[in-house]
């Protein structure tokens, strides 16, 4: 160190080492950071492919309590900011589900996307509970439920189709 900076002590405070290392996060060494909403909306929903799958994932991350446990998340933008996060996101994804065409949400495509599909809805009725944000109104929760029961007609039936003679064996629940 040069001048000005070996004479004043506020620059260079008496505890401090330069041969010390100092670490710095992967999160900030790697580009500007995001905020807690835009990590989840640019990081994560992209690798998971399609809108119930994306739905499904953030619904998974809610407890029963209703606050979202995703620990590295909440570790690196802290509690607060993950749960509004979260809160938003989900309230946008439910919102996109109720917004598209039943016919939108059962393209399925190859055999193995159909299968995935049927997983899809089947869990998204077991989650429906989860699936619905906690500030969803009344109305957004009826379109919800009508949407599920669609979505469970339709796969009740593409399985029949699928599978003719297996459906045959198995008598109707009524």
């Amino acid at each position: 160190m040069s001048g000005l900076a070996l004479k004043h002590s506020l620059i260079r405070p008496a505890n401090v080492r330069f041969d010390e290392k100092l670490t710095i996060p992967e999160f900030v060494t790697k580009g500007a950071r995001l905020s807690a909403f835009e990590d989840i909306k640019i990081r994560t929903l992209p690798k998971i492919p399609g809108l119930l799958a994306k739905l499904l994932y953030v619904a998974e991350l809610r407890g029963d309590d209703g606050a979202y446990q995703h620990w590295g998340h909440a570790r690196t933008h802290g509690e607060e900011a993950s749960q509004t996060a979260f809160t938003r996101v989900h309230g946008e994804l439910f919102a996109q589900l109720l917004r598209t065409p039943i016919s939108e949400l059962t393209t399925a495509g190859s055999e193995e996307n159909s299968r995935q599909w049927h997983e899809q809805v089947t869990r998204l009725l077991e989650l429906r509970s989860k699936v619905v944000p906690r500030d969803a109104s009344r109305w957004s929760t009826l379109h919800f439920n009508s949407v599920v029961l669609a979505l469970r007609m339709l796969s009740a039936a593409n399985t029949e189709s699928i599978r003719p003679a297996a459906s045959q064996l198995q008598p109707l629940v009524q």
